[in-house]
């Protein structure tokens, strides 16, 4: 199915969500601009979200075209951006990221030569001279697959016909709209291809350990409403923790030493099943500094995922607060 031989040269509009990415979003652009595919058919669109700092002022002496939008959920984001756009393919790259020259041409390539495609999806890599926390946990082995099971929003790409077929982003959630997206996409029958050359590169992980778990808290805030926790493991190993937690808080009031001892070790169960996969992954020796480091992320990660998941119970609307990745 050769979904672009029917024009030679398609239109593209590259989307960026983007609040309070003033930091980055200048090396953003420029990645953009510098694209291997004929400038004169790619539109960018800077969909500034509320943001406080340059970000909007940054984009437009760049020559890019920004929208405002007062959304505060992602999803929302991204749907205004498509609703402002007008190309006949529609590319998502975060605003913290940047894409290789070739980014657009060979997404473009592998949209065309797949069968029953529903979206070509990228890995956010780290950027070089990582922090400890990027290098050790930012791991990944999706770079070997040839197909996805969800998307990563900071890197991909769909016809407009996708986009409209699936509905657009879920818009209630405050985060995984891109997963809900692709779940969507193969309930239509829809393909999602992994090919490297989609690939990213994250300027905006976070370096620090409160930065860090922000951000797990906010992935992990919108498990229920996003309706796909429960396919996931991840989402059962969060909601043990979060049993054990509670079992141990009832244990300590109690004074029920047994009780308590079995409740952390319940609690550790998700932690070190965790650990012992990322240090498979990185290759990472068990005795050393940084297998330590390794341990201890793993139970901030599983902590900051229990509060968030315990914060989204409570049913109340959590709206991501930009982490400031100024911090040193």
């Amino acid at each position: 199915m050769n979904i672009i031989g029917e024009r030679s040269i398609p239109r593209i509009s590259v989307i960026v969500p983007a609040k309070n990415e003033e930091k980055y979003i200048g090396d953003c652009i420029r990645s953009l601009k510098c694209q291997s595919y004929p400038s004169s058919q790619i539109e960018i669109i800077v969909v500034d979200n509320n943001s406080t700092d340059q970000t909007a002022l940054i984009a437009e002496d760049m020559g890019v075209r920004v929208i405002h939008t007062e959304a505060e959920r992602i999803g929302q984001v991204r749907n205004a951006g498509v609703e402002d756009s007008k190309g006949d393919f529609l590319f998502f790259i975060d605003a913290d990221c940047v894409a290789s020259p070739s980014w657009i041409a060979k997404c473009l390539d592998l949209l065309s030569k797949h069968n029953k495609v529903g979206a070509i999806g990228g890995e956010a890599l780290v950027r070089n001279q990582a922090s400890k926390i990027e290098k050790f946990w930012v791991v990944s082995d999706a770079a070997k697959k040839t197909t996805m099971k969800y998307l990563n929003g900071s890197s991909m790409a769909f016809t407009r016909e996708v986009f409209f077929k699936v509905g657009g982003f879920k818009e209630d959630i405050n985060a995984g709209e891109d997963s809900f997206f692709a779940n969507s996409l193969r309930e239509l029958g829809l393909k999602i291809v992994h090919d490297s050359s989609a690939d990213v590169i994250h300027l905006g992980y976070p370096r620090t350990i409160v930065d860090f778990f922000k951000t797990q808290f906010w992935h992990s805030s919108s498990y229920l409403r996003s309706n796909l926790g429960f396919s996931e493991y991840m989402f059962w190993f969060t909601l043990l923790s979060l049993f054990s937690i509670g079992s141990m808080a009832y244990a300590i009031f109690s004074k029920e030493i047994i009780l308590t001892f079995v409740s952390i070790i319940m609690f550790s169960v998700g932690p070190m099943l965790f650990y012992f996969k990322k240090l498979i992954n990185t290759e990472t020796k068990l005795n050393s500094s940084e297998g330590l480091v390794l341990l201890f992320l793993c139970f901030v990660y599983f902590l900051a995922r229990v509060l968030g998941l315990f914060y989204s119970l409570t049913g109340i609307s959590y709206y991501r607060k930009k982490v400031n990745m100024n911090k040193k």
